[in-house]
This record gives C-alpha cells, structure tokens and sequence, in this order.
C-alpha cells in the first residue's frame, strides 16, 4: 500500500513538472512574440 502513495507522488509531481515546463516555455514564446510585434510596429517610426 505504501508503494501505491509512492508511485502517486511520483505521477502527481511529474505532472506538475510537466506543467510548468510546458507553460514556461509558452510563457516565453509568448513574450519573443510579443517583443517581435513590438519591434515590427516600432520600426516606422524610426
């Protein structure tokens, strides 16, 4: 019985791992492109 609690702390932190290095890298994808627009809408100006 404790190798099941075992195995579920296991799942359920490799599930929040999983989690936030997925939505960090969105998180950063996001922000280049947002830097791109930026630098895209910035540029006329010049």
């Amino acid at each position: 019985m404790e190798a099941l609690g075992v195995a579920l702390a296991l799942v359920f932190l490799y599930a929040v791992y999983y989690a936030v290095r997925v939505g960090v890298r969105d998180g950063i994808k996001d922000s280049l492109k947002d830097r791109e627009v930026r630098v895209k809408e910035s540029e006329p100006d010049r």
